[in-house]
């Protein structure tokens, strides 16, 4: 089976999940405990998951992963509710909109704001204000004050997170399809296991391409 090699013997028996852009493959014992993955999922920087065991990733950090990449949640609520919304975490733009699902920030007079420049971080900003905080703030607002209010007030404690982070620096990539509210410790993690996924993503390539698989879990880009 290509990459996955030495733990996965022959006893080990598999079962596959597939979807309109690939499969998923888990290997369990007789008694039915998880050996390993080989799995065809897109990470941040163009590799693949294969092969986890020999990384360090384990089955909870796989699933934890695939549901921050799925945000499930931020877009069942962008589906059922009004996007557009009026600014009210930040002062000095009162009387603007910002529309959660694009990113746009719209002046009083319903103009596109043009005022978030793109940083050398990457990141784009007016006056020290970023906008995935402006959006996630909003985004907050509406749906849960008391996270609204830690970030505010513990703000050393949490980061917003760009799921897919080459799109940072556009106004779509600071939407809340693409962002996660995450703890300082969870983002370290999460930076981590990316890391690790480029080093499986770059091993399969060179291993044996023909094991990659692609499932489409990518936040949706429309």
């Amino acid at each position: 089976m290509g990459v996955m090699t030495g733990s996965i013997g022959d006893d080990a028996r598999s079962s596959s999940e597939t979807s309109e852009r690939g499969k998923a493959i888990t290997y369990l014992d007789a008694e039915g405990v998880l050996l390993g993955y080989e799995i065809g999922l897109d990470d941040p920087a163009g590799g693949y998951m294969g092969n986890l065991h020999d990384f360090g990733i384990n089955a909870d950090q796989l699933t934890w992963y695939r549901e921050v990449w799925q945000n499930e949640e931020v877009k069942t609520w962008l589906d059922e509710h009004k996007t557009k919304v009026k600014i009210k975490t930040e002062p000095r733009f009162e009387g603007y909109t910002v529309d959660l699902g694009t990113g746009i920030v719209c002046d009083p007079n319903d103009n596109e704001f043009d005022g978030f420049k793109l940083l050398n971080s990457g990141y784009l900003a007016s006056n020290g204000l970023t906008l995935h905080e402006l959006v996630m703030k909003e985004y907050l607002y509406r749906t849960n004050k008391n996270k609204l209010k830690k970030l505010i007030n513990q703000r050393d404690q949490y980061e917003i997170h760009h799921i897919d982070g080459t799109e940072k620096g556009t106004k779509k990539g600071n939407s809340m399809t693409n962002l996660a509210l995450l703890t300082a410790k969870e983002h370290h993690e999460i930076t981590s296991l990316e890391k690790k996924l480029k080093a499986v993503g770059e091993m399969i390539k060179t291993t044996d391409p023909s094991m990659i698989f692609d499932l489409n879990l990518k936040p949706n880009k429309n």
